[in-house]
């Protein structure tokens, strides 16, 4: 069944997040716009053309060869309609995200190098099964951003416990069978997923993000009624330490290859998918600007 964060926060754990900064005026200004039925992309262009850095980032992308139209896009309003403004949406979010709370830690390279990596991965192979299963186009761009934050909560836990989390991760790859988010509750006191529940909730982030962040560790018969959205993203959290194994996945691989099929993905199709991904990964990276 789901759970609800411990009562009581660990009082580190705690004041970092209270520490932490809100998302910028902007981005709740694009996200009030892009939640209003009648909002049109002239209404997003008057908010986006006030911040210099987001237009350069949807400019780069619609120029970008993966959204190529011949001549050079310079309007931003035209940019908007092209990728559409939940696209347009759900990019803006997931980039003033990782501004705000991950470009700022004290964090080694190499970790942060895996972390976003992994996370990247992720959000596009859940986009790419709600492709596969029908999901509408302008609802698509949200299971990317649940998937790009799903383990948002441990950027705290490796800022606040950097040694303490490595022998963690250290002792998985020895052992490879224990499940991480477990082991974060028995030593931190709070593990990721309700960490990142909380800063979603602090960020004001839509309720099935939320609930994906929260979720995305329960396999498929602890759930209750079926939540789909969140499914996905825990399939995708496993398919992509299947392709990208650059950390232990800390489960089974016969519990993973069965929490796949819930969802009606083929374990033997898994490497095929890996082309596909690595295309949209490299298109993720243009406007998240990881390369």
């Amino acid at each position: 069944m789901e759970t609800s964060p411990p009562k009581n926060i660990p009082q580190e754990i705690k004041s970092y997040l209270q520490g932490m900064p809100s998302l910028s005026t902007t981005m709740s200004k694009v996200l009030a716009i892009c939640n209003n039925p009648i909002a049109s992309a002239n209404d997003l262009n008057r908010i986006i053309a006030l911040d210099p850095v987001l237009t350069g980032k949807v400019l780069k992308l619609i120029n970008s060869a993966y959204y190529s139209h011949g001549e050079p896009i310079s309007s931003l309003t035209r940019a908007i309609i092209i990728l559409g403004m939940n696209t347009v949406k759900n990019l803006a979010l997931s980039s003033a995200v990782m501004d705000n709370l991950c470009r700022h830690e004290k964090l080694s390279a190499e970790v942060m190098n895996d972390f976003w990596m992994h996370s990247l991965s992720t959000g596009v192979i859940a986009k790419i099964l709600a492709i596969r299963k029908g999901v509408p186009p302008t609802e698509r761009e949200e299971y990317f951003v649940a998937g790009l934050l799903h383990d948002l909560g441990k950027i705290p836990l490796m800022s606040l416990y950097m040694d303490q989390y490595r022998k963690l991760l250290l002792a998985g790859e020895e052992d490879g069978q224990y499940l991480l988010h477990e082991q974060e509750e028995t030593i931190f006191g709070m593990g990721h997923c309700h960490i990142g529940t909380l800063i979603a909730e602090k960020w004001h982030l839509s309720p099935q993000i939320t609930v994906a962040l929260r979720d995305h560790h329960l396999l498929a018969p602890t759930r209750k009624n079926g939540n789909f959205f969140s499914a996905i993203v825990t399939t995708a959290n496993m398919i992509s330490h299947c392709l990208y194994p650059q950390r232990p996945a800390f489960m089974p691989k016969d519990i993973i290859y069965s929490q796949i099929a819930v969802v009606g993905v083929d374990a033997n199709a898994i490497p095929a998918m890996a082309e596909l991904v690595d295309g949209e990964l490299e298109k993720a990276k243009i406007f998240l600007e990881l390369n």
